[in-house]
């Protein structure tokens, strides 16, 4: 594959993290899902999370795990957190719950004592 090409979608990918990253909790959900469309737009991410969900299948009956009963759970292999965090994404995606992600975040986040809310 060309470089020249590579980091084309290196660049790309990079802007709309940056801008997901930035967006605030009002319309997290609405920009998650725009993100979410424009990796669908490219067959090299598309290629990258159809070998997700075909070498971790079970890791998807994980996810609701976390987003249905706020279970935080970390594996030791880089592929299988990268897996188990595309579920999850996957699932909020296909959510009409507007604050999915941020139950999620946070049941999810280590507790400092203090109020997350505030």
């Amino acid at each position: 594959m060309n470089g020249e090409y590579i980091q084309n979608f290196r660049e790309k990918l990079r802007t709309r993290v940056e801008k997901l990253a930035s967006t605030g909790y009002p319309i997290f959900h609405s920009s998650l899902r725009q993100f979410w469309g424009f990796l669908q737009k490219y067959p090299i991410f598309i290629d990258i999370l159809e070998y997700l969900e075909k070498h971790n299948p079970l890791l998807e009956s994980e996810a609701d795990k976390i987003i249905k009963e706020s279970q935080a759970i970390v594996y030791n292999e880089e592929l299988e957190n990268v897996a188990i965090s595309y579920f999850v994404i996957k699932k909020c995606i296909e959510s009409e719950d507007q604050e999915v992600e941020f139950r999620i975040g946070l049941e999810c986040t280590p507790k400092t004592g203090q109020n997350m809310l505030e």
